[in-house]
């Protein structure tokens, strides 16, 4: 063949094949000759025409667009207004003047699948950090609109250059990324933004807190919370009797005997920030008796009884006792005077007797409204059933 294609007038010797062997061992090939015979061959060629005629049948029909590009979505007669249909259309090229010669031309358009904006939300890894972690991958279902054969994938910037690797666990502050949901079989795709918003912490700054009380007072435990702890608004703050927070506590304003509090602050966001906290309460039984006295041979020990932070307002007063026996330390009275004691005046602490029993002394004199600490250093003693006191004389 390559002999006849490149010397032409080359002659083509075709033979011919028998079905039954007349001679043994004799081949029954031989040459047509002087017979002619007629061979057609079918030559495949790459050849751009400079006009193309475009059909929308393989015959007959008439050419509805003649010059390259064909643009189908734009062309009349094409049956195709715009991309959203979906499928395979087929038309019909030829060469200008040549319209039986027509080679098929597939137009496959593609499904895109839709993209969704969203927002996922996290609480802090850790208080005031303003940063979380992010599983980006329970986020699929809803930015690809539940669309189960597409895949997503998330980058941090819109012309989706830099994928997030890490999607399970991505570290981040509030801010915008950015989600890609495709086909892989064609790589059509969608984007959309995904907004992470961080939520603040909790934090009772403190695990365990601890408070006392003298019956019959009682105590609330929401006064035990450090008043510097973290509490977003809209903060709930929850008391239970368990350690698996599941049974709320009855009264944990109002605590009369000892007890153990578990408290959660749990914010109001979706989904909800907490913190913890255990409370111990030791609640000890109310006495008569004077702080350090000894209560077989009459009389008080002189020492310090600790520091007391009591508010009063005009009217009203209290009997200070000491944290660790809840023995009486004094009776505080405010009198309706309106006047407040400055800081550089004193008070006298003056014991009293009452119905034969040692009561708590009394300070006298105008006591300030506002919170003052009072480290009271006293000693009482008991003679004859004469009250001798040992007066001090104390700033508050």
């Amino acid at each position: 063949m390559a002999t006849i294609f490149s010397n032409a007038g080359s002659v083509l010797n075709v033979g011919y094949w028998e079905t039954w062997n007349d001679f043994q061992n004799a081949s029954d090939i031989g040459a047509n000759f002087p017979g002619v015979t007629q061979i057609k061959l079918k030559v495949y060629y790459n050849y751009v025409p400079a006009t193309i005629d475009w059909y929308t049948v393989p015959t007959g029909g008439t050419s509805i667009y003649n010059t390259t590009p064909f643009n189908p979505l734009t062309t009349t007669g094409s049956g195709i207004t715009n991309s959203n249909t979906v499928g395979t259309t087929t038309f019909y090229a030829a060469c200008a003047g040549a319209t039986n010669c027509r080679v098929p031309v597939d137009l496959n358009i593609n499904p895109t699948p839709q993209a969704f904006q969203d927002t996922l939300t996290a609480c802090e890894f850790a208080p005031s950090s303003n940063g979380a972690i992010f599983d980006l991958t329970t986020m699929n279902g809803a930015v690809s609109g539940n669309n189960a054969a597409a895949s997503v994938d998330y980058y941090f910037d819109d012309a989706l250059v830099t994928q997030i690797l890490n999607p399970t666990n991505d570290t981040s502050s509030t801010n915008f990324i950015y989600s890609k949901v495709y086909y892989a079989a064609t790589g059509c795709y969608s984007s959309d933004s995904l907004y992470l918003v961080v939520n603040t912490l909790p934090d009772f700054t403190a695990g365990f807190l601890t408070g006392s009380a003298c019956a019959p007072n009682v105590l609330d435990v929401a006064s035990l919370i450090n008043p510097f702890s973290t509490v977003p608004p809209g903060s709930d703050t929850l008391y239970y009797e368990d350690p698996a927070y599941s049974i709320p506590h009855p009264n944990p304003h109002a605590i009369g005997q000892s007890d153990t509090v578990y408290m959660v602050i749990v914010t109001n966001s979706t989904p909800a920030c907490s913190d913890s906290a255990i409370a111990i309460v030791d609640v000890q039984g109310g006495t008569n008796h004077i702080v350090s006295q000894d209560v077989n041979l009459n009389f008080s020990y002189c020492g310090n009884v600790g520091n007391n932070i009591m508010a009063f307002t005009d009217g009203t007063g209290d009997t200070i006792r000491s944290s660790q026996d809840c023995k009486k330390v004094a009776a505080i009275f405010d009198a309706p005077d309106g006047t407040d004691l400055d800081p550089y005046r004193y008070l006298k602490i003056s014991p009293v007797r009452h119905h034969s029993t040692m009561d708590s002394p009394m300070l006298t004199g105008p006591i300030p409204s506002h919170p003052r600490t009072m480290i009271v250093l006293m000693c009482v003693y008991i003679i004859w059933m004469m009250i001798l006191p040992c007066t001090t004389q104390m700033p508050v």
